[in-house]
C-alpha cells in the first residue's frame, strides 16, 4: 500500500524533466571540477559523469563537445615500464555516446561533428604482437603495448552502436558505420559500410 502511494507521489514531488535539469546541472559541475587537468579543454564542451580518466595531460577537447556517461578516455604515457607519447584529439561539436572507450598508446583523432553511438571502442594498440610465440607464453596483461598505427576519423562521421575501430583506421569524411561493426581497414569519404574485415 505504501509503495503505491510513493509511486502515486513521487512524479509530481520528483517530476522526469526536473530530474533531467538536475542531471544537466551535476554534469556541469562535474566538467568544472575536471576540465582543468585536460591539456586542452574547449568552450561548452560537457563530460558527463562517471568518466574514466588517464593521461587527461595528452588530451585535448575541443568545443561544443559532449563525453557521455560512464566513458573512457586513456591516453598511456607508461605501461609495464615502457614510455608511450599518445595524443587523442576530440574535434569540435563532436558527441560521445554513453560507455565509448577510447584508449591511445599512438594517437587517435576524431574531427568536427562526428556523432558516435553508445559503446563505441577505438583502440590503437594491442597487448603484444600476436605473431610471436613468446608473447603467447606471457600472460597478456603482462605484455608490451603494441600500436600498428593511430586512428584518424575525419569530420561529419557517424558511427553506430557498438562498433570497434582497429589500430591503423582512417575513417573518410562524411562516412556512416553501421552498429556492431569491426573496422580494420580504411573506409573512403562518403561511404556506408557495415560488417567485420579482418583480424584487428
Amino acid at each position: 500500500m505504501i509503495k503505491k502511494i510513493v509511486k502515486g507521489i513521487l512524479p509530481y514531488l520528483y517530476p522526469y524533466k526536473f530530474a533531467n535539469k538536475v542531471d544537466r546541472y551535476r554534469d556541469i559541475l562535474y566538467t568544472h571540477w575536471i576540465k582543468n587537468q585536460f591539456s586542452s579543454f574547449g568552450l561548452n564542451s560537457i563530460l558527463q559523469r562517471n568518466l574514466k580518466l588517464e593521461g587527461h595531460e595528452s588530451i585535448i577537447i575541443g568545443n561544443n563537445v559532449v563525453v557521455g556517461k560512464n566513458s573512457t578516455l586513456t591516453a598511456w604515457g607508461s605501461y609495464m615500464e615502457k614510455r608511450y607519447t599518445p595524443t587523442i584529439l576530440i574535434g569540435d561539436n563532436t558527441f560521445l555516446g554513453e560507455y565509448t572507450n577510447i584508449s591511445a598508446i599512438n594517437n587517435i583523432t576524431l574531427g568536427s561533428h562526428v556523432l558516435l553511438g553508445r559503446w563505441v571502442t577505438i583502440i590503437d594498440h594491442s597487448h603484444g604482437l600476436f605473431d610471436s610465440m613468446n608473447d603467447a607464453n606471457v600472460p597478456p596483461i603482462k605484455r608490451d603495448l603494441f600500436s600498428k598505427g593511430g586512428i584518424i576519423i575525419d569530420d561529419n562521421v557517424w558511427i553506430a552502436d557498438k562498433v570497434t575501430i582497429c589500430p591503423g583506421v582512417h575513417i573518410g569524411k562524411g562516412s556512416i558505420v553501421a552498429s556492431n561493426s569491426v573496422v580494420t581497414k580504411n573506409i573512403p569519404p562518403y561511404t556506408m559500410w557495415g560488417g567485420y574485415q579482418q583480424e584487428c
